[in-house]
């Protein structure tokens, strides 16, 4: 595990354990540097989740998105629009767009790549 990490761990468990300890000293400005280090500390940590989880959602989607294109681009290239177009029309259907969740578009998408007897399309190579 990368040092940044270990100290991001301690410094996330020990701050609120100082803090709580330094609730039964004398020291007011030390409860209050304390209290004040936790509570950032914690809204880092938050922040950072976030940013990471939208990273995440980021990077499902993109691949998502072109794997569907790739398949799209291939059944095209082979004149195969009878069962590309109903295909996508599902696909259409059932896809609802929210602000809740990822409405299950990575599973959507590869059940539609599913359906089609290509090779897999590389979504990780860039051309």
């Amino acid at each position: 595990m990368p040092p940044q990490v270990i100290i991001v761990f301690v410094l996330a468990i020990g701050l609120p354990i100082a803090w709580f300890v330094s609730e039964y000293q004398q020291r007011r400005w030390l409860r209050i540097v304390l209290g004040i280090l936790s509570l950032t500390m914690s809204v880092f940590l938050a922040f950072a989740f976030n940013v990471m989880q939208r990273f995440q959602y980021n990077s499902d989607y993109g691949f998502a998105s072109a794997k569907l294109m790739d398949t799209t681009i291939a059944e095209l290239e082979a004149n195969r629009t009878e069962k590309l177009l109903p295909a996508l029309r599902d696909l259409r259907s059932r896809f609802y767009p929210t602000y809740e969740n990822r409405a299950y578009y990575d599973q959507l998408v590869d059940e539609f790549v599913a359906q089609f007897n290509t090779t897999p399309p590389r979504v990780n190579e860039v051309d």
